[in-house]
This record gives C-alpha cells, sequence and structure tokens, in this order.
C-alpha cells in the first residue's frame, strides 16, 4: 500500500480554491481530487 499525504483547503467562497485546486491539478498531475461537502 502506498502512502501519501492529504491536503485539505478550506475558506468561504470566493478567496480561490478552484483557481489553486487547477492550478495545482495542471502542474502535479498525480494528484488526485476528491471533494467533500
Amino acid at each position: 500500500m502506498q502512502t501519501g499525504k492529504l491536503i485539505v483547503l478550506t475558506g468561504p467562497s470566493g478567496v480561490g480554491k478552484g483557481t489553486l485546486v487547477k492550478s495545482l491539478l495542471e502542474r502535479h498531475p498525480e494528484l488526485v481530487l476528491s471533494i467533500s461537502m
């Protein structure tokens, strides 16, 4: 089993979480995105 790192992004609407995630995924395609509400 491979171990990894968990990154949690939180914040109110409009602060750029989506922009940051998009940039991270473009630069690091090995990352996996999971959204929970």
